[in-house]
């Protein structure tokens, strides 16, 4: 790996209740000029950062976490096989045979995540979940493994992004409005 760089583009990203591959975390990821290069795993880090009476457990917030490079999904966990140790939950995740840099040339990888369909209010009113790019593991033409945590923005990749109602991360808004066609008001007997 000649270089990463974390995408700006993804900061202070909304899942909203029931959202699926929300990007929540990028980096830009080069090739040396010298190889081809397959990237076959990545470790990601997750930690509520909003205080004490925050709730720590991501499982209670998501449903998986995926891999994308490009816009094609390489990986997917359940939340369920990640670990937790000390309200940080990891996985070191591998990815398919298809996350191949050309020498010199440059590739996304981002971090989505899909939220559960019911999320507590009161849980969703104190998090603050920052994730981090750990280590990136790849192979060189040659065959040869390398575990990357220090190239480039390495291993500050890393963003905040929080979860809210479906409505809340996506904006949605309902109206009423009274036209000519409306009824009169009446009292319904059943």
């Amino acid at each position: 790996i000649e270089s990463v760089d974390e995408l700006g583009s993804l900061s202070s990203e909304e899942v909203g209740e029931g959202d699926e591959n929300v990007e929540v975390l990028g980096a830009t990821i080069g090739a040396s000029e010298d190889s081809d290069i397959q990237l076959t795993a990545v470790k990601i880090s997750l930690e509520n950062t909003d205080g004490a009476a925050a709730e720590e457990d991501f499982d209670k917030f998501a449903d998986s976490v995926s891999v994308m490079f490009g816009d094609e999904e390489i990986a997917s966990v359940d939340v369920d096989d990640m670990n937790e140790d000390n309200d940080v939950w990891s996985k070191t995740i591998t990815l398919d045979s298809s996350a191949i840099i050309l020498a010199d040339e440059d590739e996304d990888l981002t971090i989505a995540v899909t939220a559960l369909d019911n999320l507590d209010s009161a849980d969703i009113d104190g998090d603050n979940w920052v994730i981090t790019i750990e280590e990136v593991r790849y192979k060189d033409q040659t065959g040869q493994v390398f575990t990357d945590s220090t190239t480039g923005d390495l291993p500050s990749v890393s963003t905040d992004f929080s979860f809210d109602t479906f409505a809340g991360a996506n904006d949605v808004e309902m109206s009423l409005s009274v036209s000519d066609d409306s009824p009169e008001s009446s009292t319904l007997n059943v």
